[in-house]
């Protein structure tokens, strides 16, 4: 089904992608599904404002799509110039998937799961966003800071790093 994502807080997240790709001095940046999460979503400001981001941003886009893009696959605005990949999308060593795929000859990189790993003391609890590193691939965690996420349950091969926003921490 998806839901609309509010345009104040896509903006948000567009200006902190920028940042990064600035920083990191990027040439290219892979959207691993679900940017946009509903056809409602898909409304003209949105087209406006990614549109307007796209083009000052010096860096090459790539999207898989997701489960949440059906609206895109139909109604892709032209004025985007995304690279498109409906399947996973391989790029030796790497292969970029938005459902984990872990049975490629390549290590891949999918999003889908937003996963979140729970902290817990005595008295409290915080979930943070995590990455997952497993033995042929890597879970990323959601970018959008209103993908709600899900505690992800460790595996005893996986290897979890949690994110502050500033920082990426191994757990134990």
């Amino acid at each position: 089904m998806g839901f609309p994502i509010p345009e104040v807080a896509t903006q948000e997240d567009l200006e902190i992608l920028e940042a990064l790709i600035k920083k990191h001095e990027a040439d290219r940046c892979i959207f691993a599904g679900d940017l946009i999460h509903s056809k409602e979503g898909l409304s003209q400001f949105i087209i406006d404002l990614f549109s307007n981001w796209l083009k000052k941003t010096r860096c090459a886009f790539y999207l898989i799509f997701g489960n949440h893009d059906r609206p895109l696959v139909k109604r892709l605005p032209s004025e985007w110039n995304l690279q498109v990949f409906h399947a996973p999308w391989n790029d030796s060593p790497f292969s970029f998937c938005h459902e984990p795929e872990e049975k490629t000859e390549f290590f891949s990189f999918s999003g889908h799961l937003h996963p979140l790993a729970s902290l817990k003391s005595s008295v409290d609890e915080v979930r943070l966003p995590c990455f997952i590193l497993k033995k042929r691939g890597m879970v990323l965690p959601a970018f959008s800071s209103l993908a709600p996420g899900k505690t992800y349950v460790k595996q005893p091969e996986d290897q979890i790093f949690i994110t502050t926003g500033k920082r990426i921490l191994r757990l134990d």
